[in-house]
């Protein structure tokens, strides 16, 4: 949900934002409006770089946890998180697709 309702607002910001940026004396090449396009481009290439190398991340620490879990005999079965009321981070069966 939280995350849900940063997209909308980026989104939001975006479309009240982005008109200003295209201004009528810039016309026909609108060197403004497409640089800060650009730049908002780049900013989100590298926003999902910095996604996918937590997610990683993420993922190798909880199968050290579930690694650690099986060396002293306590496995979490599968069925014992699917349908728990619990957060990604409170699951040790969660991982991360990417």
């Amino acid at each position: 949900m939280i995350v849900s309702g940063m997209f909308w607002f980026g989104a939001c910001v975006g479309n009240i934002s982005s008109p200003f940026f295209y201004k009528t004396d810039q016309a026909p090449s609108y060197h403004l409006g497409i640089a800060s396009l650009l730049v908002a481009n780049i900013i989100e290439f590298g926003i999902f770089f910095v996604l996918r190398f937590a997610y990683i991340w993420e993922n190798k620490r909880k199968e050290q946890f579930r690694e650690e879990m099986r060396a002293h005999g306590k496995e979490i079965a599968l069925n014992d998180t699917a349908f728990k009321d619990i957060t990604d981070k409170e699951n040790a069966n969660f991982e991360y697709v990417y």
